[in-house]
């Protein structure tokens, strides 16, 4: 119960002030950092053997598949819908605290405005995580899915997990200097995320290394910047490593299910995701849909965790999957 869970946090937080108190009365451990890796032309079972689930992989050659959303496609096609923007102020992105605009306010102000004027202080918006089913699902029609990650669990759920099955793509349209929190994307997927325009600069942190990131346990964040890393305030920081890397326009970046990141825009940006989940990270789903199922009697993670567990369900992965458009990915051809 609550008491529990407050008994643990307040366990968990002596361990890490005795931790941190090791730390500085030691020395400072210099962070270990490697590069993203960057490649061309990987096998799908190269791509299982050394990067599903485990460590994020840049992919440098499906430029061909890069949709061309651009402004004014975005703004001609969606530009009656609801922006649903969140604020950037003050470092920090905050939800439900934008004025209600259309996707083409949004855009004509971003592009005229919030650009131009660019400031670490000024108000910005940013379109973060904006569903394209949900909103402008006319958008998806000459979109293609990469054959990595065409073999989705989620698209053979139906209406057990409707919750996820119709949530992405999602779109990321926002100015220069915006970013998200250091965090874990949510129900342990793996996403992948293409870059349309613009460049993203990342932060990975290695799983091992989710104890030492000051966890918020009722929203997948932690408290620290990873662009701004303080070890006197954080000093369990000094012994976490990972990777960095920067994502250009027309590469793909594949992050493994569970892994702690944070992304800020080096230009304005024009960007889009999907989570998914397969062979490589559906149990660690199934616990996680578990908790959720009972700790917050969340109804959808009862179906995602009833429907992934059922015997009928194919957890089969195909060896060569094809590059997929959208209509025949939602219906499970494959390829």
């Amino acid at each position: 119960g609550k008491g529990l869970a407050r008994v643990y946090k307040q366990q968990l937080d002596d361990l890490r002030n005795r931790m941190g108190e090791f730390v500085n009365g030691r020395h400072h451990l210099a962070s270990k950092w490697d590069s993203i890796d960057r490649r061309h032309n990987l096998t799908f079972a190269e791509f299982r053997d050394r990067y599903s689930g485990k460590t994020p992989v840049i992919l440098t050659d499906l430029q061909a598949l890069i949709p061309g959303w651009d402004h004014s496609r975005i703004r001609r096609t969606c530009g009656d819908k609801n922006a649903h923007a969140a604020e950037f102020k003050d470092g920090r992105l905050e939800y439900d605290m934008a004025p209600a605009m259309t996707v083409r306010d949004f855009i004509r102000d971003y592009s005229t405005s919030n650009s131009a004027h660019y400031s670490e202080t000024a108000e910005r918006y940013y379109m973060f995580d904006w569903s394209v089913p949900t909103y402008c699902p006319v958008l998806l029609k000459d979109f293609v899915v990469p054959g990595y990650f065409t073999q989705d669990f989620f698209q053979g759920l139906g209406d057990s997990a409707i919750r996820w099955v119709d949530s992405w793509p999602s779109l990321f349209v926002g100015p220069k200097g915006t970013r998200s929190r250091l965090h874990v994307d949510i129900l342990e997927t793996h996403f992948w995320m293409m870059q349309v325009e613009g460049r993203k600069e990342w932060v990975i942190f290695h799983k091992k290394d989710r104890p030492l990131l000051y966890e918020n346990q009722d929203s997948n964040t932690f408290a620290p910047d990873a662009f701004d890393m303080d070890v006197d305030k954080h000093s369990l920081l000094s012994l976490a490593s990972g990777w960095r890397g920067v994502l250009h326009p027309g590469e793909v970046i594949y992050i493994p299910n569970g892994v702690p990141h944070q992304v800020r825009n080096l230009d304005d940006v024009i960007a889009l995701s999907m989570n998914y989940v397969d062979a490589d990270n559906v149990d660690a789903v199934l616990e996680e849909a578990h908790r959720m199922a009972t700790e917050q009697h969340d109804e959808d993670a009862v179906g995602l965790y009833f429907g992934l567990r059922d015997e009928g369900f194919d957890r089969t992965m195909r060896p060569q999957p094809a590059h997929t458009p959208w209509r025949a990915f939602k219906r499970g051809h494959w390829g």
